[in-house]
């Protein structure tokens, strides 16, 4: 049986009809970690994995929904507003009926279920493919539609707005406009993009630490307000520049000289993270696998020693990855304090690299990581 006809049977059971499944894709970030928050460049790829909503209309004006992976069902309004938010999964889900009906859609009430690939909190974003999926299912039922791009600002919105993770639009971009097998560099400032081939002699591996650190949330958010700084200390010195991507060399040092060290070093992040971005752009287009395997390395290294969102466990996960023959390069990605690296790997090398991360990480850390070898898909939509 395919996974569209067996949910559709399980939704049968759960809400008594047929509903319309919607899917959106969790995604990997080559490269660009924490730089889309200020308007900066990204370089994601959507994968196959993702997360799937079936959906029917309701004759009144109530959301219920069954997360299989939660194992549980919650009921809202459709007139629900940020204040409502429960501090729980479902947020996420009343949060985008909230968004959209705020982007003027007409939507109705629904009956959902939801199921997901995705591992929750790894950093393959699945809180956007759960609420690009949710979009495009709660437009179905109702009628209504939206462009890719709309949709992503509308989840972008939910998650901020609703949910109270101030996100950039990175995830959500990615599952609404992906491409199967190729990157998508993104401008997170007027939401350009243009693509480029993802190696075909080598493989992404994701590894998961299997842990996730009780500050993450907070620090993300911190780092958020600590760009917003940067941004506002840029635009007093230097007016000239709209965003913290286009300094150059000379004006970040200038800029460092009037920061406090961590801002100083937040700064050096973005900078030189952006660049990596167009230096990995570059690379996929050449194949130049070499190159791309040293911007991630140098990514982590960033990542861990001036944005400082790294962990052991995540720093331990990259130091094996690197000793393994035929890797190239290796980073943690997602908003860091655990979650998962990506390791860049010769085909021929992908089991060894998962033996040596399995046996060396439960000989360190006390546990085993999951790991998952990256396979590429679309954008979201409607699937049936």
């Amino acid at each position: 049986m395919s996974r569209v006809s067996d949910l559709q049977q399980r939704f049968q059971a759960f809400a008594g009809r047929s509903g319309r499944v919607a899917f959106a894709p969790g995604r990997i970030n080559v490269i660009g970690e924490h730089t889309d928050y200020s308007a900066g460049f990204v370089l994601p790829a959507s994968l196959a994995l993702g997360t799937w909503t079936v959906a029917a209309a309701r004759d009144d004006r109530t959301i219920r929904v069954l997360s299989e992976g939660q194992q549980e069902t919650e009921t809202f309004a459709l007139d629900i507003a940020p204040g409502a938010a429960k501090k729980r999964w479902s947020d996420y889900i009343a949060g985008v009926t909230w968004a959209l009906q705020q982007a003027g859609c007409k939507l109705r009430g629904a009956d959902l279920l939801v199921a997901s690939d995705v591992p929750m909190g790894s950093g393959l974003s699945s809180s956007a493919a759960l609420e690009v999926s949710v979009a495009y299912a709660l437009l179905t039922v109702a009628e209504a539609s939206l462009s890719p791009l709309e949709i992503a600002r509308a989840c972008q919105r939910a998650e901020n707005e609703f949910v109270g993770a101030r996100c950039g639009i990175m995830d959500q971009f990615a599952a609404t406009h992906g491409e199967a097998g190729r990157a998508l560099l993104l401008d997170c400032a007027d939401y350009s993009w243009k693509t480029a081939p993802l190696p075909a002699t080598h493989c992404f591996v994701v590894a998961n630490t299997m842990v996730r650190h009780a500050l993450a949330h907070g620090e993300y958010n911190v780092r958020r307000a600590e760009s917003e700084e940067l941004i506002d200390r840029m635009l007093r010195s230097m007016p000239r520049h709209r965003r913290l991507a286009e300094l150059s060399s000379s004006e970040v040092n200038e800029l460092m000289r009037e920061l406090p060290a961590n801002l100083a070093r937040r700064l050096r992040h973005i900078v030189a993270e952006n660049r990596r971005v167009h230096e990995a752009y570059s690379a996929l287009e050449s194949g130049n696998v070499g190159q791309l395997g040293q911007l991630l390395t140098a990514s982590h290294s960033s990542l861990r020693n001036d944005y400082e969102v790294s962990c052991r466990e995540l720093d331990v996960l990259v130091e094996i990855a690197n000793s393994v023959p035929g890797v190239v390069g290796a980073r943690m990605i997602g908003g860091g304090f655990g979650g998962c690296t990506l390791t860049l790997v010769e085909a021929e090398h992908v089991e060894n690299l998962r033996e040596r991360l399995r046996l060396n990480y439960v000989q360190s850390r006390g546990k085993e990581p999951a790991t998952y070898i990256c396979e590429f898909g679309g954008a979201g939509g409607v699937v049936a």
